[in-house]
């Protein structure tokens, strides 16, 4: 009896003892308290918690000081108090009584523990807390508050000394002498799990940031970034930041959040706001000088890189990625795409006149052609000249963007078939040549139109469209059509065979076909005829007519229906996500551009490091895990926008219409007067963006 009389009944699951923990044959209450393990290896404590009724909640106040005077083992083998005890043993290794009443939410329970010695930097590893999205809270005490968005049992861990930068220390077991364990739960000494790669966010390294990325906890990660001085800047061992990973797992609100967090308010003035946002981590060329965010393999990607290669066209809706692609372009994408347009386009019209110009004298006298030799020759060379430069300026961007080839097969294929015509031109059989340079003048059209129309919102659009046709609703209609054909291709055959009819397969499959595209009643007795062209009379012709009309109603009614449903489908869902599937393109497009090798763009274009007046260039200081701050040279976004909250409150007092007018006025005006300014200023003397909620004092801040 304990406790104001109450009893402890331990009826969740069977207790075990060590031999070497208990000395004695019949060990008492006290000892089972302590020392006692369940079948996953809980505690009392931990039953205690987990249950967390108001009647075993009076029994943890009252075992809670008696608990803490004790000692243990821990899943790691140390010897802690029972307050600090941990489940030994999978699937909740590494679990303490502090993680429950976290979960709980219970505050008046969490003080007692951490009061009575409970350690605010406990990690749990247990393969059910990485084997779930849902379940994942990075291990630490403060990241399972963070999740659950309990901001007063954070704000408490934190004045008790839990660290926001603190990293998930992966799933690892030790099991230095507890001989106790089930062979499936043991793992090497100091061993490390393999790290679960269901999920991209479950990660070793991971922070209560990355965590709340996760579970978007927007309100969350904004209070610990300004009011917590947590660092976004930290990576885990994959070398996403939490607004990599926000990208990664396609958290529209979470990288909004991400990018709001580490932006820079230069000054308020009424409903509108200067800001700028560090391009560190968003863009390729945001690092003045290269590093870390350059290209090729090795190099950590950004932003837009991981929309490109993981197809998440809707974090283009936010306004500051969107803004900062329209910037790329208009800078220096837009006429590198215009001169390599123009090769490829040229390159099709010289392919065309070499293909209508004459390859020897003698088809001259013949008039066989209508060009002359010199111009097909000339044709031929500015041909092999313009693709060989786009054959290589295909290859190395591809790599440099670190994406395989296939992607651009047609246009790597189109431009190889020149050169392979070109041995073909000098043989005295021209056939070859002629051939080889046709199909390079079909797929060069097709290159033009995949590599031109990706700019375009009206037409990138259109292009994808067919290509999800061909692909999501062509093919499989194919392949179902072809085994329908085949049945009544051999069926009909066999028919006419018996009948003495002596057809071809040929001639009969013509007959299919026909009936597939356009059914016509002279189509029916057009095989039914013998030898010497005489009508074939019996029951055997009624037969065919039937297999016949089966074949119309099948082939000409259901499935060319079923095709045009099905690409009625596919036309709906591209034009439901027009506007997002365009952008995609254009990035892509973009990128490219980017990404092109210095010299494939001749000096009178502008290069990729070129950029528009308000990206600025500044000073901008990164602080590790360790503590250690870093100062780098990167590029700023600076936009004026429109103050949200200032609005709000001045709609009950004006016009909605007006308002907008006076925000528009106000922010041009503004935009003419820092004009004059910048064109007028010294350079700009070193200074700390502001963060919304005062100086963030740590993570990305500019000076």
């Amino acid at each position: 009896n304990l406790a104001d009389g109450a009893s402890i009944e331990i009826s969740q699951g069977r207790w075990r003892r060590r031999s070497c923990m208990l000395t004695e044959s019949q060990p008492t209450w006290g000892h089972v308290l302590v020392h006692g393990r369940g079948t996953v290896g809980e505690t009392a404590l931990h039953l205690l918690c987990l249950l967390a009724t108001p009647q075993h909640k009076r029994l943890i106040y009252a075992l809670v000081p008696w608990l803490a005077t004790q000692r243990t083992q821990d899943a790691l083998g140390a010897n802690v108090t029972c307050v600090n005890a941990t489940y030994i043993g999978q699937p909740y290794n590494g679990e303490a009584a502090l993680h429950f009443a976290v979960i709980a939410q219970d505050l008046g329970l969490v003080k007692l523990l951490v009061e009575h010695g409970a350690n605010v930097h406990a990690h749990a590893s247990g393969d059910f807390l990485y084997s779930d999205i849902k379940l994942y809270f990075g291990g630490t005490v403060l990241g399972f508050a963070a999740c659950l968005d309990n901001y007063p049992i954070v704000e408490y861990l934190i004045s008790k000394g839990a660290k926001p930068d603190a990293k998930d220390l992966g799933q690892k077991l030790v099991d230095p002498d507890l001989r106790v364990q089930k062979a499936s739960f043991l793992w090497a000494f100091g061993g490390e799990r393999q790290q679960n790669t269901r999920h991209p966010g479950i990660a070793k390294g991971n922070t209560v940031l990355h965590c709340c990325v996760l579970h978007e906890k927007e309100r969350m990660f904004e209070a610990l970034v300004t009011k917590h001085d947590a660092n976004p800047a930290i990576t885990n061992v994959r070398g996403d930041t939490p607004l990599l990973l926000a990208a990664r797992v396609r958290s529209v609100c979470m990288v909004r959040k991400a990018m709001e967090s580490m932006k820079g308010v230069l000054w308020i003035f009424g409903p509108v706001s200067c800001v700028r946002y560090p391009l560190l981590e968003i863009e390729v060329g945001g690092l003045v000088g290269g590093g870390a965010t350059m290209w090729g393999k090795n190099r950590r990607p950004t932003v837009l890189q991981i929309i490109d290669n993981m197809v998440i066209p809707e974090l283009l809706r936010d306004e500051v990625l969107w803004k900062l692609v329209n910037d790329k372009w208009s800078a220096f994408a837009s006429r590198v795409f215009m001169w390599h347009a123009t090769l490829n386009f040229s390159s099709l019209i010289s392919l065309g006149l070499s293909l209508i110009s004459a390859v020897t004298e003698q088809e001259v006298q013949e008039n066989a052609k209508s060009l002359p030799v010199w111009c097909g020759t000339v044709s031929f060379s500015f041909t092999l000249t313009c693709t060989m430069w786009l054959f290589w300026r295909n290859i190395l961007t591809q790599r440099k963007l670190n994406k395989h080839i296939r992607g651009r097969i047609v246009i790597i294929t189109s431009c190889m078939l020149p050169w392979i015509a070109l041995p073909t031109r000098f043989l005295d059989d021209k056939a070859p040549y002629r051939v080889i340079t046709a199909f390079a003048s079909a797929l060069a059209w097709l290159r033009f139109m995949m590599d031109t129309f990706d700019c375009s919102s009206k037409v990138g659009p259109l292009v994808l469209m067919v290509g999800k046709m061909l692909y999501s609703d062509v093919m499989p209609y194919l392949g179902v059509y072809m085994c329908f054909f085949t049945m009544m291709l051999t069926l009909l055959y066999g028919i006419y065979s018996a009948m003495d009819a002596d057809p071809a397969m040929v001639e009969v499959a013509k007959i299919l076909f026909r009936f597939t595209i356009n059914p016509d009643l002279p189509y029916f007795d057009e095989l039914e005829t013998d030898e010497n062209g005489d009508q074939i009379t019996g029951w055997l012709p009624n037969i065919t007519r039937v297999g016949q009309l089966l074949w119309i109603v099948l082939g000409n009614i259901v499935l060319l229906n079923v095709l045009i449903a099905m690409m009625n489908a596919t036309y709906q869902k591209v034009y439901t996500n027009q506007e997002t599937q365009w952008r995609h393109q254009f990035l892509q497009q973009v990128l490219f551009q980017e990404a092109t090798p210095k010299f494939f763009i001749p000096r009178f274009l502008p290069s990729a490091k070129t950029r528009p007046a308000h990206h600025i260039k500044s000073q901008l200081s990164i602080r590790s895990a360790d503590g250690e701050v870093d100062t780098v040279e990167c590029y700023f976004l600076q936009l004026i926008k429109e103050h949200k909250t200032a609005k709000a409150q001045t709609v009950d007092v004006a016009d909605p219409n007006e308002n907008a007018e006076m925000i528009r006025s106000l922010a041009a005006a503004l935009l003419r007067i820092e004009a004059k300014v910048d064109s007028l200023a010294t350079p700009t003397p070193s200074f700390r963006l502001r963060q919304r909620r005062g100086t963030a004092g740590g993570g990305l801040n500019e000076r």
